[in-house]
């Protein structure tokens, strides 16, 4: 059972960019997380206001986050257009470090807990529930035989 869960795995690990099996989705999801909220000043060609974000690319399997693929870069993006995002040229990241008073601006990547270790926790809990299942299955078996010998 170990073995043939393992097998699986890394196969949809192999072959699933975008591959939606039965409807349920599978593979790379970029997300942007927001780290920080940047003045007013800091707006888009649109005019929007822009914030800091941490974005990062985590391997997804029905919406379960199993692992992380790409740690995290510092962006900037609109909460009106979560999927577009700037990347931060010098002159402005020289300006950002200034208005939040940080050093270093990779000290604000932040992964969320549910993409970084929830989904990661709630697959070993399901490939634990499956041998705790079959173990059981296995047990009720050997009970059924002992009582058929028996009686």
């Amino acid at each position: 059972m170990k073995r043939s869960l393992f097998i699986l795995m890394a196969l949809i690990a192999c072959f699933a960019t975008e591959a939606q099996a039965r409807g349920i989705p599978v593979g790379e999801h970029q997300k942007i997380a927001k780290v920080a909220t940047l003045p007013d000043e800091y707006k888009n060609s649109d005019g929007l206001h822009v914030d800091l974000g941490c974005m990062y690319t985590v391997f997804e399997i029905a919406y379960i986050p199993v692992w992380t693929v790409e740690e995290g870069e510092i962006v900037c993006f609109t909460e009106q257009e979560k999927d577009t995002y700037y990347v931060i040229d010098p002159e402005t990241l020289a300006s950002i470090k200034t208005d939040l008073k940080v050093d270093d601006l990779d000290s604000l990547i932040h992964i969320p807990f549910w993409d970084a270790y929830g989904g990661k926790l709630v697959v070993v809990l399901i490939v634990l529930l499956v041998i705790l299942y079959r173990k059981g299955k296995k047990r009720m078996k050997r009970e059924e035989q002992t009582q058929a010998v028996e009686g």
